[in-house]
């Protein structure tokens, strides 16, 4: 596993229902942040762990390719709609590893999922299949008992260790905090409110020619 130095993909998933700023700015502070080579976003199929998304998955994707357009190192990436069924972190990570074998998988996971993360299908093997790219909001604390704390044996401190290995580290990485939030985007475009500044305006726009959720 060891080499002078691997290629960082990042890999972000979710149902963007819709896309808005959180998600862009986290995505975008990573990428920086890390030097990513390129950065995944893969729309989910069928959430385990929500509710399914209000937004058919031409609509998510259609958001998704506008709200993207103009940032190079974004790119979507559908298996997991193309897979069909649950969409299950595990399979389309191990989807990814068989595809980039010689890359470091970054898979970016928001401090709330990653407390969670023991109910998540096969978690223990996660590891071995990425790197944990943990969004960390200011004042958040890290969970640092049971089986969750147990990973932080894989924690790192210097980010260099990231491009020398394919999987097996955690980083904690600080992001700006925006608490926006899909849903209540959804609930001011149910009533047709604007909800400016929370998302792309070609991605509220796409909204108002189709009346995704109005």
């Amino acid at each position: 596993m060891a080499t002078s130095s691997y290629s960082l993909v990042g890999i972000l998933g979710g149902t963007f229902d819709p896309i808005h700023y959180g998600h862009l700015r986290a995505a975008w502070e990573v990428s920086q942040s890390l030097q990513l080579k390129e950065l995944r976003f893969i729309p989910l199929n069928q959430p385990v762990h929500r509710p399914a998304p209000v937004a058919s998955i031409t609509h998510r994707v259609a958001m998704l390719e506008l709200a993207i357009k103009n940032i190079p190192s974004f790119k979507i990436d559908k298996r997991e709609i193309d897979r069909g069924g649950p969409s299950y972190t595990f399979d389309t990570l191990t989807s990814l590893r068989k595809e980039l074998p010689q890359t470091a998988l970054c898979w970016l996971i928001g401090m709330d999922a990653f407390s969670q993360i023991t109910t998540w299908h096969r978690w223990e093997e996660l590891i071995n299949l990425a790197h944990f790219i943990v969004l960390q909001r200011p004042g958040a604390q890290m969970p640092n008992s049971g089986q969750v704390g147990g990973l932080l044996s894989h924690q790192i401190f210097d980010k260099t260790p990231l491009s020398r290995a394919t999987h097996g580290c955690i980083w904690f990485e600080p992001i700006t905090l925006l608490d926006i939030s899909s849903t209540a985007i959804r609930e001011q475009l149910a009533i047709q409110q604007e909800p400016y500044f929370l998302l792309p305006n070609s991605v509220l726009q796409y909204n108002k020619e189709h009346k995704i959720y109005t």
